[in-house]
């Protein structure tokens, strides 16, 4: 029986919650009877834990680190400056990258796993690399000409976008406009903990959520109040949040 086959393009390598969200997916069909029909190869980045576990669960991981990205930012002379150092060096010194996936041209799928790869996609759908291409959505880029004509490449170049929660597609929609493709949202999976220990309020039979990231307003921090305030009135008493952030305060030189 000819096996159905998949390359998935991960820019993060296990150092990403992107990453981290493909590998748990992978995991999961690999414990499935469909794996047995499935051909899968994930290339990475970054070189990671993420390799040798791939190579546990019968996947083949590769490493480029010359794999193209572009990520478009907030001002307009930094997405600029960008674009000049995409093109006159990220993308020519990913010419022996792209010159390499052309042996997957025969694959019935590719799997983009983050917007910043539009330009890979587009270049693969020109060279009709894939049967059929995927892009994961997992952000909401600036809205600015520079995010459009991303999302337009990549919306020319995929036949379906996935997305990891309602918010990302409808930025997509107030930027594009809803695009002639297949959509569908997937939640981020997580891995299954059976078990935890945790010394932080030990008897404290609240109900806890924890949050862990940087302190950044970009890494939408401030959305915790938006879930405290979803909570009704009379169960916050039986919520308790947990916050941790690294901050790194800086001496200013005058």
């Amino acid at each position: 029986m000819k096996k159905f086959k998949i390359l998935c393009i991960d820019i993060e390598g296990g150092h990403g919650g992107s990453s981290r969200s493909l590998f748990y997916f992978l995991e999961a069909i690999s414990k499935k009877k469909i794996f047995e029909q499935l051909e899968v190869t994930v290339i990475c980045r970054k070189k990671s834990w993420v390799e040798k576990e791939y190579k546990k669960i019968g996947i083949n991981c590769l490493i480029e680190e010359y794999m193209p990205r572009y990520t478009p930012l907030k001002k307009n002379s930094r997405n600029i400056y960008q674009l000049i150092l995409f093109l006159i060096f990220i993308w020519p010194r990913s010419n022996m990258f792209r010159k390499r996936i052309l042996s997957f041209k025969h694959y019935d799928v590719l799997h983009f796993n983050h917007i910043s790869l539009g330009f890979l996609a587009w270049w693969c759908n020109v060279k009709k690399i894939g049967k059929k291409r995927a892009m994961h959505i997992r952000t909401m880029p600036p809205k600015n000409i520079f995010s459009k004509i991303l999302y337009i490449i990549s919306k020319k170049s995929c036949s379906s976008f996935i997305y990891i929660t309602e918010n990302e597609k409808n930025h997509l929609h107030s930027i594009i406009g809803k695009p002639n493709l297949n959509e569908k949202v997937i939640y981020n999976p997580i891995k299954n903990i059976k078990k935890t220990h945790s010394k932080l309020f030990k008897n404290d039979n609240r109900f806890k959520i924890g949050i862990l990231s940087n302190f950044s307003y970009n890494r939408g921090l401030d959305r915790t109040l938006e879930i405290f305030e979803a909570i009704p009135l009379q169960k916050k008493k039986n919520v308790c949040f947990f916050i941790w952030w690294r901050h790194v305060f800086r001496k200013k030189h005058t």
